[in-house]
């Protein structure tokens, strides 16, 4: 330990090393606890709503409370409204002052200022009756939501039968859930890769280090010992800093709107047991990780008073093994000879030496040592191709997730889809070595410039440190190509109006009082309401109405002289009898004329009333034109309390939703590549770090700068532009498969694939080549004399 501290006090590079680590640990942990704070925001929201939710176990004869729910809306703002009728004893939620009787209104605080501020004709007489108080923030699920609960007679209403006002408790909706854990699954992932970078950082320079105190009579255990307490100073602080941040981090987050509004403060405070856990996993992560490095490269035997290594007789010379410039080195009375002089190096140079190599990595375990060369040409370029079994374990996984998903009867349904999808990632990422190597010794092979010959030969040396760094970027690519494929798909099924209906049209439905529809029409300004009674024809949706006061409202409808039945354009001739949704006693089809119109959105058959019995209307709807839309609408929600709203209302909720689903993947893509690019950027400036020494003797020997820079930026392209095409067809089929549960849960839409999900790709390589220009300062920064200086 003592050492450990000693050497951060007394090596420069060290300490810049460790404050990077910190920097790393420190947006890792802020960044996962922000993350794992959003299912706690959800179900904290879900449960200050579960008032609204209805408890199908209560029978009508148990009910003491009728509610019914309603969305409405006033000028693009969407209202959530509540009418309630009976006991006002009942138990209610936090939040609630009580149930209102009859002639009295709860309002949320925006939703009174809101009407205070308009004229009561186009709002304020939504809510009939004395406003008795205002609903607190335990009963709203965002500060500025829109709420009103309106109490009526009882037996007045049509709609739940409750016992209180309290709710069953809230629960997120399955789609929104969904959504959040596959988002959670796949953001986490370029964290971990950014801390694994930052605790990487001059680890070869650290296990010659090492190997020097090996050498000089340390044990195995000590050297491990001093290893992680080195890194560990870094991360603890980074942890330490990284919970603190995450407290301002969830006030701005509780800035951005869903759902219709922002969220309350404490939303996104995650409990005091996750955040313990993520603070204490950061650094044993970081920490293994850095030990983790001490446990790769070829093995070396430990002869007193010399080190070999590169032994052609063993298979792993430098050109065997696909590096440039890894030489013999033998340690002689403290002193280090090296030279190739076919591999650029000045030959019989002979240097200073603690304990170090030219640049090779050594370090001791379990008595032997191990190097590793300075551009990374060494043995640990055989990378298994065993590791692409993971993709196809990684596919089977997801897509028995993807079976489990559709059993509606489990628990929790989502739990191995969510896994599968994280399998995916993580096996693109353990998968991308074996590309990188695959695409190094190609460009060996087939190399056209020094750069690119350089380069080739750390991926095809190296192929593990190489793709390291881009492993985020990958996972981002892999991430923003699920999003875009899923999101046109998403907006299919989200629940916007058909063209059914005009859009100057009001159409309320579930009328619980037929004699509501006659009094609405004496208090809409036009007086036009059309009273509608909806059934069935032959088991196809029919609406009974004067054809003539129909048309001017339901699109497609032209009406001829005389009682007929009109039919969309297309369906075969409808037998059978009409059966009102009412309950009333069904009646023969009526002997009419039969004619045709072309319909659009739903499919709706046409009766004029003149050809059955009297019927009680279910329904009513309204013209209306830009100046009077908002008076008619409240006369509408007036004299049709509890009705549903069909009309622009659900246009303002899908547009909202859309928006939020838009919102959170420019986010989480923002995110992933940010995070993605620094993980990137930390790899390639560390990996300029452990081989400084080499740089210095290639610059020395005459390799101009730019050849090495552009060797750098394409050691980090290269793996990045081999490994996003396979990242993007896996977005691309984990996408459909998600699109096609959602599909299920919504009971809506298709597949709708566009060329967007392949941006990503294009955006990863934009990225990943400004990460790689993190090199230039620290290549710019080595002399030649640092050849000898190490």
């Amino acid at each position: 330990m003592r050492l450990a501290f000693a050497v951060l006090r007394g090596d420069g590079r060290s300490r810049v090393a460790a404050l990077l680590v910190a920097l790393g640990v420190a947006v890792g942990v802020s960044l996962v606890l922000w993350l794992v704070s959003s299912p706690h925001a959800l179900q904290a929201r879900a449960d200050r709503a579960a008032w609204r939710s209805p408890d199908a176990a209560v029978s009508s004869s148990a009910a003491r409370l009728t509610l019914a729910v309603n969305r409405d809306s006033y000028r693009g703002l969407v209202i959530s409204r509540f009418d309630v009728a009976g006991a006002v004893d009942v138990p209610v939620a936090p939040g609630i002052p009580r149930v209102p009787a009859a002639g009295e209104v709860l309002l949320s605080p925006a939703l009174a200022s809101l009407v205070a501020s308009e004229p009561r004709d186009v709002l304020g007489d939504r809510f009939p009756g004395k406003v008795i108080g205002e609903l607190g923030p335990a009963a709203l699920q965002y500060p500025d939501e829109l709420v009103a609960i309106v109490g009526h007679a009882p037996g007045s209403l049509r709609g739940y039968p409750l016992v209180s006002l309290t709710g069953v408790g809230g629960s997120v909706d399955e789609l929104l859930l969904l959504l959040t854990r596959v988002g959670l699954v796949v953001l986490v992932v370029p964290c971990l890769v950014l801390v694994g970078s930052a605790a990487r950082l001059t680890a070869a320079r650290r296990a010659r280090r090492l190997a020097a105190l090996r050498l000089a009579g340390a044990t195995p255990w000590q050297t491990v010992v001093v290893t992680a307490a080195e890194t560990a100073v870094g991360a603890v602080v980074g942890s330490v800093v990284g919970v603190v941040v995450a407290r301002p981090l969830s006030s701005l987050t509780a800035r951005i709107p869903w759902g219709g509004g922002t969220w309350f403060p404490g939303d996104f405070t995650p409990p005091a047991s996750v955040v313990v856990v993520v603070a204490v996993l950061a650094p044993l992560l970081t920490v293994g990780a850095a030990l983790a490095g001490l446990l790769r490269g070829p093995e070396l035997s430990v002869v007193p008073g010399r080190i070999k290594s590169g032994d052609p007789q063993a298979g792993t010379s430098a050109r065997a093994r696909g590096g440039f410039g890894s030489p013999e080195l033998s340690v002689l009375s403290g002193k280090l000879e090296s030279g190739d002089p076919q591999e650029g190096t000045p030959a019989g140079a002979r240097v200073r030496a603690r304990g170090a190599g030219r640049g090779p990595g050594l370090s001791v375990l379990r008595g032997r040592m191990k190097a590793g060369d300075p551009l990374g040409g060494d043995a640990r370029g055989s990378v298994s191709k065993a590791r692409l079994w993971l993709v196809v374990g990684a596919c089977a996984l997801f897509f028995f997730g993807l079976s489990t998903a559709r059993d509606h009867g489990s628990g929790d349904r989502f739990t191995v889809l969510v896994l599968g999808v994280g399998a995916v990632s993580l096996a693109l990422v353990f998968a991308g070595p074996v590309v990188t190597k695959l695409v190094g010794v190609v460009f060996v092979r087939r190399w056209r410039g020094p750069a690119t010959l350089l380069a080739g030969r750390r991926l095809a040396g190296d192929p593990v440190a190489a793709f390291r760094g881009s492993a985020g970027l990958v996972v981002a690519v892999f991430t923003g190509s699920m999003a875009l494929t899923m999101l046109p798909g998403l907006a299919d099924q989200v629940p916007y109006s058909d063209d059914t209906w005009r859009a100057e049209a009001i159409v309320a439905t579930g009328i619980g009082d037929p004699r509501q529809a006659e009094t609405l029409q004496t208090q809409t300004e036009t007086g036009q309401a059309v009273p509608i009674t909806e059934g069935e024809l032959g088991g196809y949706a029919a609406l009974v109405a004067r054809c003539a006061d129909l048309a001017p409202l339901l699109n497609g409808l032209t009406c001829q002289p005389g009682p007929a039945i009109y039919h969309p354009t297309g369906m075969s001739q409808v037998t059978g009898d009409f059966q009102p949704h009412t309950g009333d006693r069904s009646a023969p089809r009526p002997d009419a004329p039969a004619r045709t119109y072309p319909a659009r959105g739903r499919n709706y058959i046409v009766i004029d009333p003149e050809l059955l019995p009297p019927q009680r209307p279910t329904a009513a709807a309204a013209l209306t034109n830009e100046a009077n839309r908002e008076q008619v609408h409240t006369a509408v929600v007036r004299a049709l309390p509890g009705a549903h709203l069909q009309g622009k209302e659900r246009d303002f909720w899908a547009d909202t939703l859309m928006e939020d689903l838009n919102r959170a993947t420019v986010i989480g893509l923002g995110i992933a590549a940010l995070v993605g690019g620094a993980a990137a950027a930390v790899a390639a400036a560390g990996s300029v770090i452990d081989r400084r020494q080499t740089f210095a003797a290639l610059i020395a020997a005459g390799t101009p700068v730019k050849t090495l820079g552009r060797a750098l930026r394409r050691e980090v392209v290269l793996p990045v532009l081999a490994a996003t095409a396979g990242a993007c067809a896996a977005g691309l089929v984990v996408g459909l498969g998600l699109v096609e549960i959602t599909r299920e849960i919504t009971e809506r839409g298709g597949f709708v694939l566009t060329p967007w999900f392949l941006v990503p790709v294009a955006v990863g390589l934009v990225v990943a080549l400004v990460a790689a220009s993190a090199c230039g300062p620290v290549l710019r920064g080595i002399r030649p004399g640092d050849y000898a200086s190490e």
